[in-house]
């Protein structure tokens, strides 16, 4: 992928991000169980160190382009959150 086109996935994945601000991990891995006992507020880095274990709604509001970047842990490793 080109670098200009890496860099505005990320500008709008990252957008997105900050506009959902939370995000919420589904216990028994099932997004469609939305009972409160299933449902976890998690933060984001914790959702992307554990991408592949858990069901979580990162992924909610973004395009399939933006979700394979997302699962790139090249990537990921670049993301520096800051500590609030």
């Amino acid at each position: 992928m080109a670098d200009q086109a890496r860099q505005a996935l990320t500008a709008s994945i990252l957008g997105k991000w900050r506009a959902q601000r939370t995000f919420i991990r589904f216990m028994d891995g099932n997004k469609r169980n939305t009972a409160a006992n299933n449902l976890v507020f998690v933060s984001l880095p914790d959702c992307l160190a554990n991408i592949d274990a858990w069901v979580a709604d990162w992924d909610m509001e973004l395009t399939a382009p933006e979700v394979d970047l997302v699962r790139d842990p090249q990537w990921r490793a670049g993301l520096n959150f800051r500590q609030r």
